[in-house]
């Protein structure tokens, strides 16, 4: 099955998600303007070894929500699909701390 998606179509399926209560988090480049991340309705993470290379200038256009760590010790790989996961793992936590999944 191949699925091709445009731009608008992605953001109103982000939007019908956020409005029935679903958390999306997609990983992003600093300083780039990726989606779905860049979706209001999406919570935009980069990863903080990238965002450093970029002299701390990255959000200057609130490309990202999240600065978390990306680098996963265990296997050695690094980026925002790493601080991404990293983010949603701790989202998770939290929200199964306050009682809602």
């Amino acid at each position: 099955m191949v699925l091709n998606f445009a731009f608008k179509a992605i953001e109103q399926i982000c939007k019908i998600a956020y409005d029935q209560g679903i958390i999306i988090v997609a990983a992003t480049l600093p300083g780039q303007k990726t989606w779905p991340a860049c979706f209001e309705t999406v919570i935009a993470v980069a990863a903080e070894e990238e965002a450093s290379q970029d002299n701390g200038t990255q959000d200057a256009g609130g490309y990202w929500n999240l600065l978390v760590p990306g680098v996963d010790w265990s296997t050695g790989t690094s980026g925002s699909s790493v601080a991404a996961a990293f983010a949603t793992n701790n989202l998770l936590r939290e929200l199964r701390q306050r009682g809602r999944q």
